[in-house]
């Protein structure tokens, strides 16, 4: 909200990492049709899916990992 178009933000830091803002344009708010919304959902939905899987992974394999010592 702070940027006008063609400006650029102040470096910030996510869980993702560094990141740069550049605003292009601003549009008016408006409520999505849902062929608007489609695809978003469809890509929430495989995201979520996706993180379901890779932790049920990682839960299988904490279950088989054992330490031993090596002496």
């Amino acid at each position: 909200e702070k940027l006008r178009p063609g400006e650029t933000s102040e470096p910030f830091r996510s869980h993702l990492g560094f990141h740069l803002i550049r605003l292009t344009d601003r549009k008016a708010p408006h409520l999505l049709e849902f062929q608007e919304a489609r695809p978003e959902i469809l890509l929430a939905i495989v995201n979520q899916r996706r993180a379901s899987i890779a932790n049920r992974f990682a839960d299988d394999l904490a279950g088989f990992a054992q330490f031993r010592p090596s002496f």
